[in-house]
């Protein structure tokens, strides 16, 4: 019961998950996608809103992930989608395969997930301030 504006939006963003608001008496509910897209939003004249989600994604970044993806589609095809988002570099992946989830073929493909990538990126950065002296100033 909270209309959070771009709020929700932000929050489906940075955490790589659906959202979705419901608002009691005047005010607008949304359906916000991991890549902080509005799918549908109630409204007077339409207070209920339906939308079927497939829970069997995830969020990853474009780094060490892209020239993987060609291959993906080659092999999955429309089973496989995949949907960028710039200016983040980042991508969700879904799968629409019966007998292969999303773990599956990022295991198959070793992709890199985007908690992996900024948890590679956050130790290249504090190795970078250690050469420089800053880190310890910091710390």
């Amino acid at each position: 019961m909270y209309p959070g504006g771009k709020q929700i939006i932000s929050w489906a963003l940075d955490y790589g998950v659906y959202i979705i608001s419901s608002i009691g008496g005047e005010g607008n509910g949304v359906i916000v996608d991991p890549l902080g897209r509005i799918w549908l939003e109630s409204s007077r004249y339409s207070p209920i809103i339906c939308k079927t989600i497939n829970l069997d994604y995830e969020i990853l970044h474009l780094d060490y992930n892209f020239s993987k993806l060609e291959k993906i589609k080659k092999k999955y095809g429309d089973s496989v989608e995949i949907e960028v988002s710039r200016p983040e570099a980042i991508f969700m992946m879904t799968s629409y395969l019966e007998d292969k989830s999303i773990e599956d073929i990022i295991r198959e493909f070793d992709l890199e997930t985007r908690e992996k990538y900024f948890e590679r990126a956050n130790r290249v950065r504090i190795n970078m301030l250690r050469k420089k002296g800053i880190y310890s100033k910091i710390k």
